[in-house]
């Protein structure tokens, strides 16, 4: 009789967490339960397959402990690698639902927009001095190890001293390029970084980046209008936070040319094309920072942080 009713009770319980997830599934954008704990990787299965994890997208547990979040560092198509960026690990527990999305999300992303904002508002231009892990001397090789490999370079030589650029266009929208000064060394030093959060529908002459020590950065709008597009989940910024950089200058892409001013205070200049205001600012080093906005939305698209 004892045997039966433990039978009974391991199926009714058995129900209830399938039913549970089904519902989870249908309220949340993800759903999945964990299934391995490995020191500080935590493995999720995805219990709904059709639609699997985004890479760095953040999950959190269905108990509603706030202080537990989990961040996608490798997603699959039927279960995700994750970290630990919050909470300690041994609150975690084989079999635990965790979710992403649906209603309990609306209160997570407020939360996450306002820690966006506070960590922008708290900015200064000079922690450009540092930008994606790179700073002034690094070299390009720095810039590989950092971001992989480039999926294009260009190299010029005028009158024995050469330069090239590197591109990075390593999935849609993405759009990241590093330039190196013009020298006569193997080992060359970066002259600038430069970060498009676009849709890169139209074609572009990354060329003209090579110039960009003694060239002006407008090359984009002499190939047509560049409008902001948000790239955390595809593109520049996913990319980039793919590669685990989290830099708080990535998150400045879409402000205003207002809420700039607000934070980094009034540019040194502001130079003006047909189709988009550039923002100069310089750091303490003498470092030059360019934030560029289309005229027509005013939302902040382009940056090229200057190392020489």
């Amino acid at each position: 009789m004892r045997i039966k009713v433990k039978k009974l009770l391991t199926i009714m319980i058995s129900l209830f967490i399938l039913s549970l997830s089904f519902s989870l599934k249908s309220q949340v954008n993800r759903a999945g339960t964990i299934i391995k704990i490995n020191g500080n990787e935590i493995t999720v299965r995805n219990n709904n397959s059709s639609n699997p994890f985004v890479m760095g997208e953040n999950l959190r547990l269905l108990t509603g402990d706030k202080s537990i979040v989990l961040q996608v560092t490798f997603a699959m198509q039927s279960s995700a690698k994750c970290k630990l960026i919050s909470g300690k690990i041994s609150s975690l527990k084989l079999g635990s639902l965790v979710y992403s999305g649906g209603i309990p999300e609306n209160l997570i992303k407020k939360t996450t927009k306002t820690d966006v904002i506070s960590n922008i508002n708290s900015m200064k231009i000079d922690d450009f001095e540092t930008f994606l892990g790179l700073t002034q001397g690094d070299t390009m090789d720095k810039a590989v190890q950092i971001l992989g490999n480039p999926s294009e370079t260009v190299s010029t030589d005028e009158s024995g001293l050469s330069n090239d650029c590197y591109c990075w266009t390593k999935e849609d929208n993405c759009y990241i390029s590093v330039v190196s000064k013009k020298s006569t060394k193997n080992n060359k030093e970066i002259c600038c970084i430069v970060i498009f959060s676009i849709d890169n529908k139209n074609e572009y002459d990354i060329r003209k980046l090579i110039y960009l020590d003694t060239f002006i950065p407008f090359y984009f709008a002499t190939t047509g209008k560049s409008f902001y597009l948000d790239t955390r989940k595809q593109g520049s910024v996913h990319y980039l936070n793919s590669k685990g950089l989290k830099d708080s200058g990535l998150n400045l892409f879409g402000i205003s040319q207002k809420d700039i001013q607000k934070i980094f205070g009034y540019p040194k200049n502001i130079e003006v094309t047909n189709e988009a205001h550039h923002y100069w600012y310089k750091t303490l080093s003498k470092q030059d920072i360019v934030f560029s906005f289309n005229i027509d939305e005013d939302k902040l698209y382009s940056i090229i942080v200057y190392l020489k």
